[in-house]
């Protein structure tokens, strides 16, 4: 026989005011992060695809893959910073949500706390 499973929600999570400014919070950051990374990816591609261009024209009857390959590797510490700035950008997104998630609990809890008679 099947046995019966319970959710368990934490009570904060089980305000919906709550769940749904979070949700909004993390679609905000998801957003940034992707905007982020589709910026650094198109920044290397368009240098690589340079390098690729300027290699063939000096090699033309190399084989395309292998001169793809030896550019990529010469290319890897330019890569490696680029990732290293993407990945301070993403932090610091990061931290800006831990911010607004903080401000938005902060925001419900007091919103739910009825107001003190005078």
């Amino acid at each position: 026989m099947g046995t019966t499973m319970f959710r368990r929600t934490r009570p904060a999570e089980a305000n919906p005011l709550l769940a749904d400014l979070l949700e909004a919070s993390g679609r905000i950051y998801h957003r940034h992060v992707a905007a982020i990374q589709q910026v650094f990816t198109a920044q290397f591609l368009g240098v690589l695809h340079d390098h690729v261009g300027r290699a063939q024209i000096e090699f033309p009857d190399a084989h395309p893959v292998s001169l793809e390959a030896r550019v990529r590797a010469a290319l890897g510490p330019y890569q490696a910073e680029l990732r290293r700035l993407q990945d301070l950008l993403i932090a610091e997104e990061r931290c800006k949500r831990e911010q607004r998630d903080r401000g938005i609990r902060a925001y419900v809890s007091a919103a739910a706390c009825p107001p003190r008679a005078a």
